[in-house]
């Protein structure tokens, strides 16, 4: 017995521009995100779950990714700075 495939009503969504480039994985070694301030294992595996892996995927975050990620991993407030790391860590 074969599966149909579903719907196209019963898929989720999709994201057209999430304001990030979204990774099934990282590009070679995946950068240590445990190295921006605050950010914790849980956070990094937030942040990987989300398609994340590098500092430059979040050193050019748009404002509105950076307000929905901030509000996704729950420290919306932490957003600017880790942008701002983020630049400081790609660029060395």
């Amino acid at each position: 017995m074969t599966r149909a495939a579903p719907a196209a009503e019963d898929l989720p969504p999709a994201i057209d521009n999430p304001g990030y480039e979204v990774l099934s994985g990282p590009r070679g070694v995946a950068d240590d995100l445990k190295k921006l301030a605050h950010v914790s294992p849980s956070i990094e595996k937030q942040f990987n779950d989300l398609g994340i892996f590098h500092y430059w995927q979040i050193a050019a975050f748009s404002p509105e990714a950076a307000h929905k990620i901030g509000e996704e991993v729950g420290l919306p407030g932490r957003m600017e700075s880790w942008i701002a790391q983020a630049k400081a860590l790609s660029a060395e």
